[in-house]
């Protein structure tokens, strides 16, 4: 879903709240659970939808002060949320670019984030800043090796992410 259409259904639930009406259909139908059970349903939807379409993935709230993040995922894509020193909300894979090891779960509060793993660092705005053993690293391009950022619009209170950088 694009970030509009989701600003758009954001916008109509604010009226809805603000007047004590709410735009719900008439009737009410048996859906076949199948549609919530099925494991190829899953694998698509994961494909169709959380990888390719822009999602809600919280507050801006839950990152409120600078170096707060939280972490969500979208179908099987491990993201980071967190606001940098400059205020800014920003995404980014949650993933270390050097063995791709998740860089942090759950929520907080951080200036820097460390793999687990080799200690790689990197800044609040997913700038690789420190690499233990530089040397071991002569020939390598780190300067290209960031944090996959990750489109994010906040409005409204709302934070909404593409899963395609």
């Amino acid at each position: 879903m694009e970030a509009g259409r989701l600003l758009s259904i954001a916008e109509r639930l604010l009226v809805a709240n603000d007047t004590g009406k709410s735009d719900r259909g008439t009737s009410s139908h048996v859906i076949d659970t199948e549609r919530y059970t099925s494991l190829e349903r899953h694998r698509a939807e994961v494909e169709n939808i959380f990888h390719r379409e822009s999602q809600l993935v919280g507050l801006s709230g839950d990152i409120a002060a600078p170096g707060a993040y939280i972490t969500v995922d979208l179908g099987d894509l491990p993201v980071i949320v967190a606001r940098g020193a400059d205020g800014i909300a920003r995404a980014f894979l949650n993933s270390c670019r050097h063995r791709g090891t998740e860089l942090v779960c759950g929520r907080g509060v951080t200036s820097r984030f460390v793999c687990p793993y080799h200690h790689w660092t990197y800044a609040q705005d997913g700038r690789l800043v420190a690499v233990p053993s530089r040397d071991s690293f002569a020939d390598a391009s780190l300067d290209t090796r960031n944090l996959i950022e990750l489109p994010l619009d906040e409005k409204y209170g709302l934070l909404v992410v593409s899963p395609d950088p």
